[in-house]
Parts: structure tokens; sequence; C-alpha cells
């Protein structure tokens, strides 16, 4: 069965260009687009099972509607304002969508994330598939201001329209149905893809004795981040094993940049390397070959791609055992340590525990045969790929 599906989400145009080369049909210029690169593998895998995929998106630099169109692929793009979105509650980015998605006719919409892009795509049609990839409830906690207010109050108005749903996470689907955003019991989990790489071995299989490099991925320096505790865990790590090393990837941890500079002034800056943001394909590689252990220190996950991508790379795992969705993403400590992340003893000793390579290999085995069973391309877009025919079945009748 081919069906033409409308996917109505933020996305990465130049990541979806490289697989896909697009066309500029109407515009002045190729977007770059919002994010959102993992849904780049998964429209590439539906449109090589025989499906035409209609994008509708939006972008800060584009001023007027976009339109690129690329082989059983086509994408509107319009303008998403800079400041002041949430004044109007996001209508002028809700009309633009609603305006594109008008103009085409497709067989099933599904829309990502439950605030503008949900609410366009539900105004057009009332059996948008949604998915749900975060708890607005928790990130109003950890990020509290009016702008966080009014996509909760948005979260809220969406979900109450929304006829079915997905999540990438049992935590999510349990927050959502806790605080009734959705009173449906029928979510489905899909969690988000990665790539399985078979030309990659698992990285554990390499044994560094006590020359263990760990390492931490985020973006952001905050407390839901959580850096300090980690820093301070590492450097009582460092009292007892001196040829230990960290090394910090991500925005806000760049050679001199605002963690670096904090790190030195608090004495916590010794065998850290502050390494800052690599592109997807130089992070997977780093991960691969340099390091032995991810550490991920953050209060909170609705679904963690990095934790998920490190375990295919066979990397155990130190997260955070009240973090959201981080022990759902780790198979709840098959693929590595489950821990309190505001405790840096616990942090420091799950870190030597690690130390062993024969645990290490043991379970960066097991994580990469979950992440593989759970969480590949094929796995995921076979999940979508069957709602969306059940949706369009009964669309038709």
């Amino acid at each position: 069965m081919i069906i033409k599906i409308g996917i109505v989400s933020p996305i990465d145009i130049m990541a979806v260009n490289k697989i896909r080369p697009l066309k500029l049909i109407k515009g002045k210029v190729v977007p770059q687009g919002l994010g959102a690169t993992f849904l780049t593998c998964v429209i590439d895998e539906l449109i090589l099972r025989g499906h035409q995929v209609i994008i509708f998106t939006l972008d800060k630099e584009v001023k007027e509607e976009t339109v690129l169109l690329g082989e059983n692929i086509k994408i509107y793009v319009n303008h998403y304002r800079e400041r002041k979105r949430a004044l109007n509650f996001f209508k002028t980015e809700i009309n633009l969508l609603k305006k594109m998605i008008r103009k085409e006719k497709v067989d099933v919409l599904h829309a990502h994330w439950t605030y503008e892009f949900s609410i366009a795509a539900l105004s057009a049609d009332r059996r948008t598939l949604v998915t749900a990839h975060d708890s607005p409830f928790k990130v109003l906690k950890y990020m509290p201001s009016t702008y966080r207010f009014v996509r909760l109050l948005m979260a809220y108005y969406a979900l109450h329209k929304t006829q079915r749903l997905t999540v990438v996470s049992n935590d999510t689907a349990n927050h959502l149905q806790k605080f009734k955003f959705y009173n449906d019991k029928k979510i489905e989990v899909i969690p988000n893809p990665i790539l399985i790489r078979p030309e990659l071995l698992p990285a554990t299989q390499k044994d560094g004795g006590e020359n263990v490099i760990f390492a931490s991925v985020m973006n952001g320096t905050g407390k839901l981040k959580n850096p300090v505790v980690l820093l301070k865990a590492f450097q009582k790590l460092r009292l007892k094993f001196k040829n230990v090393k960290l090394i910090m990837i991500g925005e806000g941890y760049e050679n001199l940049g605002i963690m670096h500079k904090w790190s030195k002034e608090n004495n916590c800056d010794i065998g850290v390397q502050f390494k800052g943001q690599l592109i997807q394909e130089e992070l997977i590689q780093y991960l691969q070959e340099r390091v032995d252990v991810l550490v991920h220190p953050s209060k909170e996950e609705s679904f963690s791609l990095i934790i998920a991508e490190a375990m295919s790379l066979g990397i155990p795992i130190i997260g955070g055992k009240n973090s959201g969705a981080v022990p759902y993403t780790m198979g709840d400590g098959v693929a590595g340590i489950l821990v309190d992340i505001k405790s840096v003893n616990e942090i420091s000793e799950a870190m030597e525990k690690l130390l062993n390579s024969s645990l290490r290999i043991k379970i960066g085995i097991e994580g990469h045969k979950f992440a593989r069973q759970n969480y590949s391309l094929e796995t995921v877009a076979n999940s979508y790929e069957q709602l969306y025919k059940e949706i369009y079945s009964v669309n038709r009748g």
C-alpha cells in the first residue's frame, strides 16, 4: 500500500537535501530548517519504501513561502519569527502552516511535537497523528518562563483535540496522562530512531585499563543539564586514578567557553578536555574511536538520542535513575549504571566501577543488542508505517 504522507514538523532541511537532493521551485534560498535531524532518516526510509512524503515546516531565515521538490518528496517552508511568537500563542506560525497544508491532499497527516505544528495540523485535519516528544510540565519546571507557560497551554489545547497519539517513551506517556493532557488510555510508544551502523564494532572491544576516557555530550550548561556535579565527581575519581580523562562535548563546552572557565575557576578542569560542538558524523566517529564510557548527568529527558546512539556503539552509560526517560532508554540499566545524578559520590563510584574493562565490555554488548532491537530505523519505521496504514484505511472507510 503506497501512501501520501504529510509531515508537519521542524526538520533539518539541509540534512534532507544531502540524501534526497532538492530543487528550489519557489522562493530565493534553500533554508536550513529548525532541526530535528533524527527525522531525516525516517523520511528517507519512508521514501525508500515507496511512499510519497510532503513536509510542512518553518524556518527563521525565509521571509516568504518557499517550496522544494525532490524524488517523492516535497517541502513547504514559511517564516518562523525570531521573537514575540508567544505573544499571540504562535498564531502567525500556525496560520502559515495551515495555509501550506491546505495546498496538498495527503492520505495521512503526522505532526511532531504538541505545540504550533500539531495545532496547525489538527486544524486542517482532526484525524492527524500526533507524536509527543516532551513533557510540558517538566519543561516548565526546569525552564520557568512566560514563554514555556504559553507552550504548556498550547500542549493542553493540542492534545485535547488529538485522536491518535504516539510518544517517544513510557515516561512521556505517564506524564501526559497524569496531568490530564490526554485522557485516552491508548498511547503507543515509538522511540526516536537511530542508525545502527553494521560497519562499526562495539566500542568497548578496546581495553583501556585505567586509561579510560569518559565523555559527556550535552547542549546547554544550566541546572537541567547538571554539568557541575559531573565535573566534581570526575575530580573525585582523579584523586584515586590519575590517568582517567573526561571529554565535554556540545554547546557551552568549547575550549575557553563558559564551562571551561567555570572549571578553571573552581579547580575542576584537571584531566578534562572541552571539545565543544561536533557535527553528527564527527560525533559518532569520535565516540566510536575515543570514548569508553558516556556519562549523562541531565536531570530530565523525554528520550535521549545520545544515550541511544552510544548504546548502538557498544558504549556503556552512566545515567540518572530519576531523570525522566533515561532508565527507559537504557533498558532499565541493561546499558549501564543508573545513579542519583545529583550525587557526586554516586557518579564517581559508578565511573570507578566502569574502569573494569570486562564489565564495560559486558554492558556495552548488552546495550548494543538492546539498541538494535528497540531503536533501529527499521523498527521505528515499521511502527509508523503500520499506524499510517491503519489511519489511511479508517479515513477511506
